[in-house]
This record gives structure tokens, sequence and C-alpha cells, in this order.
């Protein structure tokens, strides 16, 4: 990647948790234990235990809440590793002086060679068969914004404002792509709640702008020269 090349989408998982909250060591008594899709304690929660039918599982069916309103005497259930893992909740404390961005997301390192990330995907958990001459803008949504950032494709680039004015719907943005933050690094560098964040949301590296140049570059590079080899995988399979 880029520090050039930012996402529009924000996610959030819980970064601190105290012990009495966690499974296994919470109150088991107190709390419920939630039913979980197939029965395996690694999968989802089922609906009726989750945000969206407002904790369903939970009301007293003899002191029903108002619509769309939390249970107001129930303990919620504890999480487990499978909820660190899918679940996003809770709450940013604080106030509007904190910063946006808090901090970053990031998986497997490849250096810049493209042809070992492809290897990766050929072979990982959830292969894909094609890997290997498939487009690389074809191969994931996360992969697809790098690639149009490098080519500079402001298509589904955001200025201001909701991320959902650029889809139809939000089954749209799920599956569409993801929407790149125009003006890139330099957004996470302006006002964000009214307070300059240059000082504290980027990474230290990311303040010089000789390695961001170089670095947007090596990234430009590479994916010119994976295409190049892209192409001629193919043509040496003809």
């Amino acid at each position: 990647g880029s520090p050039m090349c930012v996402s529009s989408e924000e996610i959030y998982h819980p970064a601190l948790m105290i012990g009495e909250c966690i499974e296994g060591i919470g109150d088991g008594a107190l709390h419920p234990k939630p039913s979980r899709y197939e029965s395996v304690s690694t999968n989802w929660r089922t609906d009726n235990y989750t945000f969206k039918t407002y904790y369903e599982a939970l009301h007293d069916p003899q002191n029903l809440p108002l619509p769309k309103h939390l249970p107001s005497n129930a303990y919620f259930p504890l999480w487990n590793a499978a909820d660190f893992r899918r679940c996003s909740g809770g709450y940013f404390y604080g106030d509007d002086t904190l910063p946006l961005y808090v901090g970053w997301h990031v998986h497997n390192f490849f250096d810049d060679d493209l042809g070992v990330m492809r290897k990766k995907y050929l072979t990982y958990g959830h292969p894909i068969s094609d890997a290997l001459t498939r487009p690389l803008s074809d191969m994931n949504r996360e992969v697809n914004l790098m690639v149009r950032c490098s080519k500079n494709d402001g298509t589904y680039e955001l200025e201001r404002g909701s991320v959902t004015k650029l889809y139809k719907s939000m089954e749209d943005r799920r599956k569409g792509p993801i929407a790149l933050r125009k003006g890139g690094l330099d957004f996470l560098r302006e006002a964000n709640f009214g307070v300059d964040i240059t000082g504290g949301a980027v990474p230290l590296a990311f303040r010089m702008e000789e390695y961001v140049v170089a670095r947007h570059g090596e990234l430009v590079a590479s994916v010119e020269k994976d295409e190049r080899e892209r192409l001629q995988a193919i043509a040496n399979i003809r």
C-alpha cells in the first residue's frame, strides 16, 4: 500500500475490555450465554442476541419496552474470541478534541513483490484458483482500492459527507468498490472535529514527505511490474 491510499471505510473493534465482560471470566450466572448459528461457538450470535433486534431474546415478555429500545434491566451476553474477531461496538470515550483516526488496521507485508501476494491468494484458506493470472484489481475490494490509488483513479472518490451517497444501497456499498478519501493523506492531516490532527493521528514516517512520495512511487512501480508479469504468464499458458 501507500500512505496516499486512504480508505473511506472505518472499522472499530474493542481495544480494551475488562475481564468481567469476557466469557469464561465474567459471571456466567448473570450474563446469558447467546445462541449461535449452527450452535458453533466461533459463529455469529443469532440475531435475537444482537443489536439488530435490540437484543430481542433479553426482553421480558411480560414487560416489553418501547419498539427499538434496548432492555433496561438485562445483563447482556459476555464476549468470546469470536465476538472480538467479528463484532464491532462500544463507545469512543472523550469529546470533540479527539482525532477521528486512532489506529491502523494492517495485514500481511509483502515488500514490493506482488507475485508473493498472488501466491498467498492462491494457497491461503480461501484460495483463488486463478490468482496468478487474475487482474490484481479483481482480487478483492481492498486490493482493488490499492490498484486504483496507484493509478490515480478518482472513481468512487469521497470528498466529504456520507459514504452511502456514492452507492444506491448499503448492499452496493458492501459489495462495490471501496471509496478513496479525496486528498489521501492530506485528508488525515486536515482538521477533524475542529482539531488539527497532524501531530497525532498519522505514523511518524507518514509525516515525512520524502518517504510518502518514495513509498507511493514504489507502489506504482510494483503494480505496473505485476501487470506486465501477469500478461506474460497468460501468454506463456497460451
